[in-house]
C-alpha cells in the first residue's frame, strides 16, 4: 500500500528530528523516532539512519539487518554500504567489512567513513601497510579530522614507526589542544620511546586540570599494570577511572588487573573482579573487544553459565584478526569434537599467516648462516626464565650442554630483576640478552644480528613472550617447545619438539615433528628436590576412604570435566575431592564448583579446598589419586603429583595438549593409568582407588622411579637434545 502524502511528510519530520537527536548522541530517542518514521514511510533513508543509530549503540547484528534493507531499496547509497562496513567491523567480519567499504568507495571515492572503515578493517586483519595506503586520501580530504588523525597515529604506532607517529600526534595536539585522547596517545608514544618522565608529566598535567579525567586515570592504570607490574597501584587507578565514568573497557581492564593481583588480597580481588564482570555481562553485554578479560575471570571462577553466553568461534576470529593469540590458549579446554580440533588449528594457522604478513611488510636486515663446521649456535627465547616451571624443565640444558660443540644465546622478555635461577642461567651461557622494550621488528633485528643457527621458543603465546619475532625468521631453523601445548601457527616455525607419546595426529599439527627418543622434558633437581616432605603412606590407610583431587588451573575446567569427576566420586563410596588451588578462597569459585558437584549428586561435604599459592606440594600428602583434566591435560602438575607419590589418571586425545600426561605417565611406566574415553577413565580411577597395596607401593616407589626414568637422567637427555639440534643444522 502506497503511503499517503501526509504520512510521508510526517515521516520526514520525524526523520529530521531523529537525525538531530542522533547527532546529539541521544540514541534511544533517535531510534524511537526512526522506527515510527519507518512505520509511516518505509524508505531507505530511514533504514540507513536506523542502522547508524544501532551501530552507535553497538547493536551490530540489528544494525546490519536494518542497513541491508537500505541497500535493497537503493543499491547506490554509499553511506549505507559504509555503515554496513562499520557493522561488520563490530561483528568481527573483517573481510566482509572491507568489501562493503570498497563498494561505498566505488560509488563515492571521497566518502570519508568508507575510507576509514576500509583502513580499519585492513588494520584489524594485520595488513597495516595496506591500511596506511588506503587512509592516505583521507588525510587530503579531511586533514583536520580527529578520526583520521587518530587512525593515522595508531597505524604508524603499530607498524613500529614511532617517531612518525609522535610527529602526527604532536600535530593533532596542536590542532585540538583540549583533546585528552591525543595527549594520552602522545604519552603512550613517549613511553614506547623510553621517555617515561615526560609521559607521566603529560598525564599529570591533564589531571591537574581535570582530577577526575577517566582517560588519564585509565592511562595510569595501564602504566602501573604493564610497565611497573604493580597490580595494587593499577587497581587503584582503574577504580578511580571507573568511578569518574563507567566504561566497559575500563571495567574489563580493572577485572584483568584484579585477577592478576597476588598477595593477601588475592581472593578478595578475584571476587571483586567476578562481581564486576558478572554485572557487565548481565546488564550491559560484553563486546568482542573486552571479551578476553571478562572470559578470563569467568573461567577462573568456573562461571560456566556466563562463559556459555559467548560465541567462542566469533571471539576466536576476532582475537586472531587483532593479534591476540594468547586468547586461543583458553579455547584448548573447550574442544569436544574432531571438527573443534581442526577449527582450533585453522585459527592458529590464520593468526600465523597474519603475523607473517606483518613481518613481510617490514623486513629486517639479516644474514642468517648455518655453521656447517665449528660450534653450533643455539638460541633460546622465553619470558619465563626465572623461578618458573619452564626454567625448571630447561635448566638441565644450561647445566650439561657441551661447550666444545655448542654455544647458547638466551633472550629473556621478562622485566623483573634477575632471581637466583635467572642469574644461574646468565652465568652458564655464551650470551644472555634481556629484551624488554622495543617493537617485535626491533627485537627481531637485534636477535638476527647474533647469527643464531637454531632457535628454540619456550614461551609460545604466554604472558610477555614475543612469538611474533619468529615471523622475521631470526634463525634459519626455528623450533617451538615446552611453553605452549599446541601448534603456534607461525609459518616460520619449522618444528615442534615432541616425543613418541606426545606426538599428535599428523593432521592436528602445523609444524614438522622433531622427536626426542624418550621424553620431551627432563626434570631439574631444583624443582624435584627433597625439600617437600613425602608422607610415608597414602591417606586412604588412615581415612578409610579414597581422596581424589587436582592442583590444575581452573582455566582447564569445564562442566563436562566436573561431571566426569563427579562420576568418579559416585563410583567410590565416601570418597572425597581435594582442590589445591589459590582460588579455593574465592567465594565465586567455591560456589560454582560445589554447585556443579551437587547437581551430579555429590554432597558439598565431600569437597575440600586448600587455598595455597606456591606452597602446594605438601598438600599432595593428603591426596591418594590425582584426576587429570581433559581435554587440556596437566603438564607441570602431573609431574608435581608423581613426585609426591600420587598417581595420576588421565584421558588421552589426539591433539598435543591432550597427551602431555600420557607422555609423563609412560615415561615412568604408568601407561595403564591412561584412558581412551570417559568410561575407561572412571573405571581406571575406581580400580586404582580399591588397590590400596598399589597405592602404598607407588607412594614409596615413584620418586626413585622418576630419577631412573629418561626424564630423570638429565645428562643423557641433554645429549639427545643437543644431538637433535646439531643434526638439524648440519643436515639442512
Amino acid at each position: 500500500m502506497t503511503p499517503s502524502i501526509e504520512s510521508v511528510a510526517s515521516a520526514q519530520l520525524m526523520l529530521d528530528s531523529a537525525e538531530q537527536k542522533y547527532r546529539a548522541a541521544n540514541y534511544e530517542d533517535a531510534l524511537r523516532l526512526t522506527e515510527s518514521a519507518i512505520k509511516s514511510d518505509n524508505n531507505y533513508r530511514a533504514w540507513n539512519l536506523k542502522g547508524s543509530i544501532l551501530n552507535a549503540l553497538e547493536r551490530y547484528s540489528d544494525a546490519f539487518a536494518a542497513l541491508t534493507q537500505a541497500v535493497r531499496q537503493n543499491p547506490a547509497l554509499a553511506p549505507a554500504h559504509a555503515n554496513i562496513a562499520k557493522s561488520l567491523l563490530g561483528l568481527g567480519r573483517f573481510d566482509l567489512a572491507i568489501e562493503a567499504a570498497r563498494r561505498a568507495m566505488a560509488i563515492d571515492p571521497r566518502h570519508l567513513n568508507a575510507i576509514l572503515y576500509c583502513s580499519e578493517g585492513l588494520d584489524l586483519k594485520g595488513e597495516i601497510t595496506d591500511a596506511i595506503t588506503v587512509l592516505t586520501p583521507a588525510l587530503e580530504i579531511a586533514p583536520t579530522s580527529p578520526e583520521v588523525l587518530e587512525l593515522q597515529v595508531s597505524l604508524l604506532f603499530k607498524s613500529g614507526r614511532i617517531e612518525e607517529a609522535l610527529a602526527w600526534v604532536d600535530r593533532a595536539v596542536e590542532l585540538f589542544p583540549d583533546n585528552t585522547g591525543f595527549k594520552l596517545n602522545r604519552a603512550k608514544m613517549l613511553l614506547r620511546l623510553k621517555r617515561e618522565a615526560e609521559a607521566l608529566a603529560a598525564c599529570d598535567a591533564i589531571l591537574k586540570q581535570e582530577p577526575k579525567n577517566y582517560l588519564a586515570l585509565w592511562f595510569l592504570g595501564d602504566f602501573y599494570f604493564h610497565y611497573k607490574l604493580d597490580r595494587i597501584e593499577a587497581n587503584k587507578h582503574y577504580r578511580a577511572s571507573l568511578d569518574a565514568r563507567f566504561d566497559l573497557r575500563t571495567a574489563a581492564h580493572l577485572c584483568s588487573s584484579l585477577t592478576n593481583t597476588r598477595g593477601p588480597t588475592e581472593a578478595a580481588c578475584i571476587d571483586e573482579a567476578h562481581t564486576l564482570a558478572a554485572k557487565c555481562s548481565d546488564t550491559i553485554g560484553i563486546t568482542l573487544q573486552t571479551a578476553q578479560m571478562f572470559l578470563s575471570i569467568f573461567h577462573k571462577t568456573c562461571d560456566f553459565q556466563r562463559v556459555a553466553k559467548f560465541d567462542l568461534r566469533l571471539y576466536a576470529d576476532y582475537c586472531v584478526a587483532n593479534n591476540i593469540p594468547g586468547a586461543l590458549q583458553a579455547l584448548l579446554s573447550t574442544v569436544k569434537t574432531r571438527e573443534d580440533r581442526r577449527r582450533l588449528l585453522s585459527q592458529h594457522r590464520r593468526w600465523g599467516e597474519l603475523s607473517q604478513a606483518r613481518a613481510d611488510a617490514m623486513p629486517i636486515a639479516r644474514a642468517p648462516r648455518l655453521r656447517k663446521q665449528g660450534k653450533v649456535r643455539i638460541g633460546i627465547m622465553s619470558s619465563d626464565l626465572g623461578h618458573h616451571p619452564v626454567s625448571y624443565f630447561a635448566l638441565p640444558i644450561f647445566k650439561h650442554y657441551d661447550r666444545d660443540r655448542v654455544e647458547i644465546y638466551v633472550y629473556a622478555f621478562d622485566s623483573m630483576e634477575p632471581d637466583n635461577v635467572q642469574r644461574f642461567i646468565m652465568s652458564r651461557v655464551t650470551m644472555f640478552r634481556k629484551l624488554v622494550s622495543g617493537t617485535d621488528r626491533e627485537l627481531a633485528q637485534t636477535i638476527a644480528q647474533d647469527e643464531i643457527d637454531i632457535m628454540f621458543d619456550l614461551g609460545g603465546t604466554t604472558y610477555l613472550n614475543r612469538p611474533n619475532i619468529l615471523s622475521w625468521r631470526v634463525a634459519p631453523i626455528q623450533v617451538s617447545w615446552l611453553g605452549y601445548p599446541h601448534s603456534l601457527g607461525l609459518p616460520a616455525i619449522d618444528y615442534l619438539l615432541v616425543d613418541p607419546y606426545l606426538r599428535p595426529s599428523p593432521d592436528l599439527m602445523l609444524e614438522r615433528p622433531l622427536e626426542m627418543p624418550h621424553t620431551w622434558v627432563s626434570l631439574e633437581p631444583l624443582f624435584f628436590g627433597n625439600s617437600d616432605a613425602l608422607a610415608e603412606a597414602p591417606p586412604i590407610l588412615s581415612n578409610n576412604y579414597a581422596t581424589f583431587g587436582t592442583a590444575n588451573n581452573p582455566q582447564k575446567y569445564s562442566p563436562e570435566l566436573l561431571a566426569l569427576w563427579a562420576r568418579v566420586l559416585n563410583e567410590n563410596q565416601n570418597s572425597r575431592f581435594l582442590f589445591i588451588r589459590p582460588e579455593g578462597a574465592v567465594t565465586a569459585f567455591r560456589e560454582n564448583i560445589l554447585g556443579n558437584f551437587m547437581k551430579h549428586g555429590v554432597a558439598k561435604e565431600r569437597i575440600e579446598f586448600r587455598a595455597v599459592r606456591g606452597t602446594h606440594m605438601s598438600h599432595y600428602n593428603d591426596m591418594d589419586i590425582s584426576l587429570d583434566c581433559a581435554p587440556l591435560t596437566g603438564g607441570t602438575t602431573t609431574w608435581d603429583s608423581l613426585w609426591m607419590g600420587v598417581p595420576v589418571v588421565t584421558r588421552v586425545g589426539e591433539s598435543l595438549f591432550e597427551r602431555m600426561s600420557y607422555s609423563s605417565l609412560n615415561t615412568v611406566s604408568l601407561g595403564d593409568l591412561c584412558a581412551g574415553d570417559a568410561d575407561e577413565y572412571v573405571a581406571i580411577a575406581s580400580t586404582l582407588a580399591k588397590d590400596v597395596k598399589r597405592l602404598k607401593a607407588l607412594k614409596r616407589e615413584l620418586r626413585p622411579r622418576i630419577r631412573k626414568s629418561p626424564a630423570g637422567n638429565t645428562q643423557q637427555w641433554v645429549r639427545d637434545w643437543e644431538n637433535l639440534a646439531i643434526d638439524q643444522v648440519r643436515n639442512k
